[in-house]
């Protein structure tokens, strides 16, 4: 089975290493085990990328879990679907990094300057992203802020997206459709 659902010819096969069949196998798991893709909207998640929304004076927030072939959005505010493509996506490679990740000026990223993402509609050319990983370090998404203008991130907008990053992990890790907080007192 491919990375992405299907399967692999036999040609196609050759070429892609065992490990990294296994690897996405495994990280697929770890996702669909969370059960949080395809639910309704959680209130928690929706504050969330709302504060950071107003943090980080951006238009476009979103908690972005990556499936085989798709982008499942938790929670997000801005001109975003809540549910697309993850070929030609930011969120797929940022979830595969060990710290977060800034990216200025998109069209100035080789790896992304003719993404449809920021070609066309949502028109990005700022992101910055947390990576999202299970307990068990499963890369499943990421949490990001996005613009549709180029701009600069200090360490102390660092500091505060990993801060934020680490509520988001620990609230999707508690549960999505428990409507359980991971915080003591927190409202579900």
């Amino acid at each position: 089975m491919s990375p992405h659902g299907g399967t692999y010819s036999e040609a196609q096969a050759e070429l892609v290493p065992v490990e990294h069949v296994q690897a996405e196998q495994r990280r697929l798991r770890a996702l669909h085990s969370l059960d949080a893709l395809d639910v309704d909207v959680d209130p928690r998640f929706q504050l969330m990328v709302e504060v950071t929304r107003q943090w980080f004076d951006v238009p476009m927030v979103s908690i972005t879990l990556v499936d085989a072939d798709r982008q499942w959005r938790v929670a997000f505010c801005g001109p975003l679907d809540r549910e697309g493509p993850s070929s030609g996506a930011i969120c797929p490679t940022v979830m595969n990094q060990s710290d977060i990740v800034v990216l200025a000026d998109l069209t100035r990223d080789p790896r992304f300057a003719e993404s449809p993402y920021v070609t066309g509609g949502p028109r990005l050319r700022f992101y910055a992203g947390y990576p999202l990983r299970t307990d068990d370090g499963e890369p499943i998404g990421a949490f990001c802020v996005m613009d549709s203008r180029a701009r600069g991130f200090n360490q102390a907008d660092h500091e505060v997206l990993s801060g934020l990053g680490r509520w988001v992990q620990s609230e999707l890790l508690a549960g999505v459709r428990a409507g359980t907080s991971a915080y003591e007192g927190l409202p579900a």
